[in-house]
């Protein structure tokens, strides 16, 4: 799907429906009207392409001190062999690495086998998840007709989402979890007729990322393929058939994630898991839950302008979600020829709500089974959330520029307002850490690998996994003894 020329965001149905209209509003400008607008549109894609890399450099841990979960990984660096590691995989995956389908841990094994004992090499499947998720991002902007402009606010947003990006330096399989929804969310998106291609790629990988990686991708896969099926029949593209509704779920694609996650499954997570006996609330409190689940998760790319909380029952971050829903259901209201224009605004609603809903639930889940309630188990729905907000301001984007062209440039400039005022703290933040970094003094090492100690906590076996680190070489034969072997 491509924008129109000079960036015009032409919505998919416009091209069928509108053809007239659309050559109208292109035949009455000048070859220097064309001339400045292609300009101003590579422009943006470029700017859109410094701003992804810079993000990931800010969001990157270059030399940040692992924990005691990457310590998990990064143990298993000291096996031999790839079929020890495995079997090491297997074995704690019913215990202390329950539910990981461990296929982010036999990475991490090939990746220290190669650069030796690096941080960097640790964690580099979720930076280079975190680079396909803004790819994915943008690439789902252009399959839905948007110009450089909305494909910029849609990956600044991303970027925004601190609590969402702050996993592309931790060697722990959220971020690709993360990136593989949003890929397969622009898969769906796409106009099905379109299926070819970059299109298909990007399904492909990110449908098969997601079925390597996580337990939890097909309750979003599902969502996905409703809301862009949805999509679809408001757009005229699809019929309410069930017949068409399993040609849009592409049955060849299906079959590959789905045989896919049942093989890694059935190795790894499937089969049991620990009983728990964890406080729920341990990490977030119950008065705390709605506005950790709200203000500073899901909604946090959004600058807060402090409204006080005890004064006013909403936060200024979820008006944003409330004028959203409430002006979806102002359609009974609306003229009869306004209507069709609001059902665009329907799908990145229900896109929103939808991320909600399923991080809910996985609240749920866990307070059932007494497991913490945290928020890297909404990483997906924090990647979709800013995407759903973005996405919505586009169409309604499109629709102001009906009634005056400049409508559409100025809520896109009003959004990038809003969101670089979120990087107003954030940008000098992540500096300062990243040079705290850089400066930090190495981790005591013994003098040889061999006359490593044999920590008695976990505490000791982080700070010796850091000193490894900090010395280089291969990973320690020492770190096989916390597995036991």
């Amino acid at each position: 799907m491509k924008s129109g020329s000079g960036g015009e965001n032409v919505h998919p149905r416009e091209r069928e429906e509108q053809p007239l209209d659309y050559q109208t509003r292109f035949v009455l400008r000048t070859p220097h009207q064309f001339l400045v607008r292609d300009t101003v549109d590579r422009v943006l894609g470029v700017l859109a392409c410094v701003v992804g890399i810079v993000g990931l450099g800010l969001y990157s841990g270059y030399r940040h001190p692992i924990w005691i979960d990457e310590f998990l990984h990064f143990a298993l660096g000291a096996f031999r062999g790839p079929g020890d590691a495995w079997q090491v995989i297997r074995q704690t995956d019913l215990s202390f690495n329950f539910n990981q389908t461990g296929i982010y841990m036999m990475a991490d094994f090939w990746l220290l086998k190669m650069f030796g004992a690096d941080a960097f090499a640790l964690r580099l499947p979720s930076l280079l998840s975190a680079a396909w998720l803004l790819v994915s991002t943008a690439t789902l902007f252009a399959f839905r007709g948007f110009g450089n402009l909305w494909r910029l606010v849609a990956v600044l947003a991303i970027l925004a989402q601190a609590p969402l990006m702050d996993h592309a330096a931790e060697a722990r399989p959220y971020m690709p979890l993360a990136a593989a929804v949003v890929g397969t969310l622009a898969f769906y998106l796409a106009v099905p007729g379109e299926r070819r291609g970059w299109v298909l790629i990007v399904g492909v990988t990110s449908i098969e990322l997601g079925a390597l990686m996580h337990p939890y991708f097909p309750v979003y896969w599902a969502a996905v393929i409703c809301i862009g099926f949805v999509t679809a029949l408001i757009e005229g593209n699809r019929h309410l058939r069930a017949r068409e509704f399993v040609r849009f779920c592409d049955f060849r694609l299906m079959t590959a994630g789905i045989v896919t996650y049942g093989i890694v499954g059935a190795m790894t997570w499937m089969r049991g898991g620990p009983a728990l006996s964890f406080d729920p609330f341990q990490w977030v409190h119950p008065d705390a839950l709605i506005p950790e689940f709200l203000d500073y998760s899901h909604l946090s790319f959004i600058f807060d302008f402090e409204t006080p909380a005890d004064q006013l029952w909403f936060g200024s971050r979820r008006v944003v979600l409330y004028v959203m829903t409430a002006l979806v259901l102002t359609y009974p209201l609306l003229p009869q020829r306004w209507r069709p224009e609001l059902l665009r605004l329907v799908p990145p609603l229900l896109l929103a709500l939808s991320s909600l809903v399923i991080s809910a639930i996985l609240s749920w889940i866990s307070y059932r089974h007494h497991y913490w309630i945290l928020d890297r188990q909404w990483i997906a729905s924090l990647a979709l959330m800013p995407i759903a907000v973005v996405w919505y301001m586009g169409e309604l984007g499109r629709i102001a520029s009906q009634l005056d062209r400049g409508l559409g440039g100025l809520l896109a400039a009003v959004c990038i307002a809003v969101l670089c005022a979120n990087f107003y703290g954030l940008v000098p933040y992540k500096i300062s850490a990243l040079r705290q970094d850089a400066n930090r003094r190495g981790f005591a090492a013994p003098e040889s690998s061999s006359t490593a100690p044999v920590p008695s906590d976990n505490a000791g076996w982080v700070a010796l996994a850091n000193a490894n680190i900090a010395v280089g070489g291969p990973v320690w034969p020492v770190f096989k003894k916390f597995y036991g072997r």
